[in-house]
């Protein structure tokens, strides 16, 4: 394989990783920064009935949402009471996306409301 070959086929790589990078630069339309975390967390998926409650980490977080991880489902459009050290923090949000992973656990993204 020529030298001219070897760098047309690197060059189209990082054409296309630069089109990947302005796509997500353009995709991210959040109002606030994350900040990334690591952190577990209590949620009840009924604001109005806080008894039963369930485990997930929260991966990212910023002034107007977060993402959390669990394993259980979630759906668009539901409200979720989220409890980080529920003496300390307990906001109502609404999930806005929600992807499920092989059964075994739920990434969604939230907003507080």
């Amino acid at each position: 394989m020529g030298v001219n070959v070897c760098l047309a086929k690197i060059r189209d790589k990082v054409l296309i990783c630069l089109k990947r990078a302005e796509k997500m630069a353009t995709f991210d339309k959040r109002r606030h920064r994350r900040s990334n975390i690591a952190t577990t967390v209590e949620y009840a998926l009924n604001p109005l009935h806080t008894n039963e409650t369930f485990d997930g980490v929260i991966t990212d977080i910023s002034e107007s949402g977060l993402c959390l991880l669990t394993t259980t489902p979630l759906n668009k459009g539901q409200d979720i009471l989220i409890k980080i050290n529920p003496a300390a923090f307990s906001k109502t949000a609404t999930v806005r996306w929600s992807k499920q992973y092989d059964d075994l656990y739920c990434k969604a993204g939230l907003e507080f409301i």
